[in-house]
């Protein structure tokens, strides 16, 4: 059994405090669905992660932490749910995170 650390490559980000925001409440959106007794979500590990990350001031993140801040993200800028002032920054992370990864198709 290897006791090694988790050792994987990390794309470094700046984050507006609108983007913050709208990714905070991204994954505090998701968090809360995931932990209810009636989902059939997984357990939010990851996504636990990226908001400890994300409070701490640290936009380091794995290629699927990426995957899951850029998913998130855009499904909460496409949201009904999702406060107006919330859609744009979340629209811009995600286009952040296209760009950093040359594919705008993810």
């Amino acid at each position: 059994m290897s006791t090694g650390t988790n050792t994987a490559p990390a794309s470094k980000f700046e984050f507006t405090l609108e983007e913050q925001w709208a990714i905070h409440q991204a994954f505090l959106d998701y968090v809360e669905v995931a932990m209810r007794d009636d989902t059939d979500l997984p357990k939010p590990t990851v996504e636990i992660v990226i908001l400890e990350k994300l409070e701490d001031g640290n936009f380091s993140f794995t290629a699927f932490e990426l995957e899951r801040l850029r998913y998130e993200c855009d499904h909460h800028a496409e949201s009904e749910y999702t406060p107006e002032i919330d859609r744009e920054p979340a629209r811009t992370v995600v286009e952040k995170i296209d760009r950093q990864s040359g594919d705008s198709g993810c």
